[in-house]
C-alpha cells in the first residue's frame, strides 16, 4: 500500500469528505484548456509561426524543405508504395494541415479532411547507368528546389 493510500485510510469520514469537497472545489477553478469556437482552426507553435514568418518575406523559398532520398532495391508495387502513403497521411494530422488568415488577422493551421495524396512515379529510360542518374538527379533537384 503506498503511503497516501495509508494516509487516506487514517482520514476519519468527515475529513474524507472535506477532503472530497475542497478537491471539487479545486477542480472547478483550475484553469482548463478551453474549448475553441471554431475546431477546426488551430493556433501554430512557435516554430511553426517562425516559419510561416518566413514564407511571407521569401514565398519562393524551399529552405526548410527537408529532403529525403531512398534507394530502394527490388522490385515496388505502386499501389502499395500508394497505400503506404496514404495511411500515413491519414493517421497524422500534420501532414493534411495547411495554415491560412483568420477573420482577425491571425495564421492559423487548418486540417483537412482525409483525402490519398496523389503520387507521381517517373519512368526513366536511358540507354546508359550513367544517363539514368543524370536524369534521376536532375528530377531530385527540381523536386527538393519546389516551394
Amino acid at each position: 500500500m503506498s503511503k497516501l493510500n495509508k494516509r487516506l485510510a487514517r482520514l476519519t469520514p468527515e475529513q474524507l469528505a472535506l477532503l472530497q469537497k475542497k478537491l471539487a472545489e479545486k477542480k472547478r477553478t483550475s484553469d482548463f484548456i478551453t474549448k475553441r469556437k471554431n475546431p477546426n482552426e488551430r493556433p501554430l507553435s512557435f516554430s511553426q509561426e517562425r516559419l510561416w514568418f518566413l514564407h511571407q518575406l521569401d514565398p519562393q523559398s524551399s529552405f526548410y524543405n527537408m529532403p529525403m532520398a531512398l534507394n530502394l532495391k527490388g522490385e515496388i508495387n505502386p499501389s502499395f508504395l500508394e497505400k503506404a502513403v496514404a495511411e500515413l497521411c491519414r493517421r497524422h494530422e500534420i501532414l493534411r494541415s495547411y495554415y491560412k488568415i483568420n477573420e482577425k488577422g491571425e495564421p492559423v493551421q487548418l486540417i483537412t479532411d482525409y483525402d490519398q495524396p496523389p503520387l507521381f512515379f517517373v519512368e526513366i529510360t536511358a540507354g546508359s547507368l550513367n544517363e539514368a542518374e543524370r536524369q534521376l538527379r536532375t528530377l531530385m533537384k527540381n523536386e527538393v528546389a519546389a516551394p
